[in-house]
């Protein structure tokens, strides 16, 4: 009889095997999905303040943007830091930044560097960023 029974206990346990794995996959994939979506939110954001950005002709207004696009939920709050999601939502928020700070460039005529963390504290600093 415990022969019988071998054979009826390692299919059951493939069974089990193969659900606990499906469900697994199928929590991977939702959780990818959620990040993507999450990701496609950023990306849209920071875009979005970029052209602004780009259409300003305040020094005021574009380091506003330039600030809010920075901060705006750093790499390790919506995705985990390091993962590919990740890495793509930071290259969109660093050519963002990029493209603001050469809109500064050409509207305040000063050159601060690439950094927007420089052209954001000399704007706190002083009010504004004339010469």
């Amino acid at each position: 009889m415990g022969q019988n029974r071998r054979p009826i206990i390692i299919v059951s346990l493939l069974v089990i095997v193969c659900l606990a794995t499906a469900g697994y996959s199928y929590f991977q994939y939702a959780l990818l999905q959620l990040h993507v979506a999450f990701a496609e939110g950023q990306t849209v954001y920071f875009e979005e303040d970029r052209r602004r950005a780009l259409a300003s002709n305040s020094p005021d207004e574009i380091v506003a943007l330039m600030e809010s696009t920075v901060n705006y939920y750093p790499s390790g709050t919506k995705q985990p830091t390091g993962t590919r999601v990740d890495r793509i939502v930071e290259r969109a928020r660093n050519l963002a930044a990029a493209d603001m700070i050469l809109r500064l460039k050409q509207v305040t005529g000063l050159d601060l560097g690439k950094d927007p963390a420089k052209w954001i504290e000399k704007h706190h600093k002083t009010g504004n960023l004339s010469k």
